[in-house]
């Protein structure tokens, strides 16, 4: 993915680059589509991403950086 694609998505700022740097990690440990369904599903539920080990960065810079 690239940056654009995560504002597609409605991720902002430096959620983006957080995005961007852990979504290798996350898509080997989590498959392509498992991930992108998760980075759909957490902009529009981020508390539910809360303690999750690939995703919970992002959440928090979505929440608590860019509310």
């Amino acid at each position: 993915m690239k940056a654009r694609d995560f504002i597609k998505l409605g991720y902002q700022g430096a959620a983006i680059g957080v995005a961007l740097r852990l979504f290798p990690d996350a898509k080997r440990a989590l498959g392509a589509r498992v991930l992108d369904s998760d980075l759909k599903a957490l902009v529009n539920e981020p508390n539910a991403y809360t303690n999750h080990p690939h995703l919970a960065l992002i959440r928090h810079f979505l929440v608590f950086v860019f509310p």
